[in-house]
């Protein structure tokens, strides 16, 4: 998305002789990379502000993250659907949030099903990202290990009656789900 800034700031650095013309292409890359998490980090904050669960959206965006490198799952074929999917899956998640106290015991069997996904589905690959047998072992534990430190957390959430935040970790779990099966689909038709 931000591909042409991203050249234009890189050129500027190669100017000034803060940065090599040899390694252009991978600078320019880092840049865009850099200007798309920023964006979109920003657009979450401003989703976050706007319905009054900025605190709930950055948590939700940590553990989301932090667990879906290694999980792996679908991916967008562009930035902008990238961004536009995860803008949904934020709004949709901060529903299920925000209307968790009504779903009652669903939510609680919503969310071990989707831990349940993830610890057996993880890691999903993607053509953008192939992982050879060693990295599926590797990704596999991770992933693993992070569910369980989130679910350690979302545990003592419930234990101290902060049943807000381990609503949170619930929808984090289930949008991560989602993300894997629809991976598995996009996979099996490729």
């Amino acid at each position: 998305m931000f591909a042409k800034t991203a050249e234009k700031a890189v050129t500027a650095l190669i100017i000034h002789g803060a940065a090599d013309e040899q390694r252009k292409t991978v600078y320019i890359w880092g840049m865009t990379y850099i200007l798309d998490t920023i964006f979109n980090l920003a657009l979450f904050a401003l989703i976050g502000a706007l319905t009054g669960m900025l605190a709930e959206t950055f948590v939700f965006t940590a553990a989301y993250i932090i667990l879906r490198i290694y999980a792996g799952g679908f991916h967008a074929s562009t930035p902008q659907r990238c961004c536009l999917f995860s803008m949904l899956l934020l709004t949709g998640s901060l529903f299920m949030i925000a209307t968790a106290e009504k779903m009652g015991m669903v939510l609680y069997i919503m969310s071990a099903a989707a831990a349940a996904v993830i610890t057996v589905m993880s890691p999903v690959s993607s053509k953008n990202k192939p992982l050879d047998s060693a990295e599926q072992k590797n990704y596999r534990r991770k992933a693993r290990l992070i569910l369980l430190a989130e679910e350690l957390i979302a545990a003592a959430m419930l234990c101290f009656n902060i049943n807000r935040f381990f609503y949170v970790f619930a929808a984090a779990w289930t949008a991560l789900a989602l993300m894997l099966i629809l991976g598995c689909v996009r996979n099996a038709a490729e």
